[in-house]
């Protein structure tokens, strides 16, 4: 099996909540649960810390933006 593909997504306050779940629920999600583990997603922000939506929920990102390397 190929090494899964790795996806930063870089969450900036007031983010649209819907859009962001929209890129990972449908293409990513559903297509590592019919074939394998073929991709990761990482949530990144400007300092590392959380971020809230636009509806007011707040995500934790995993790291800074600046740690994230080039592929």
């Amino acid at each position: 099996m190929p090494t899964p593909q790795d996806f930063h997504f870089l969450l900036l306050p007031e983010f649209s909540s819907i859009g962001f779940m929209s890129a990972i629920d449908k293409p990513l999600r559903v297509a590592n649960r019919f074939s394998g583990e073929l991709y990761r997603w990482h949530i990144v922000s400007v300092d590392g810390g959380p971020v809230a939506a636009s509806n007011g929920i707040s995500l934790n990102a995993e790291c800074v933006i600046d740690s994230v390397k080039d592929a």
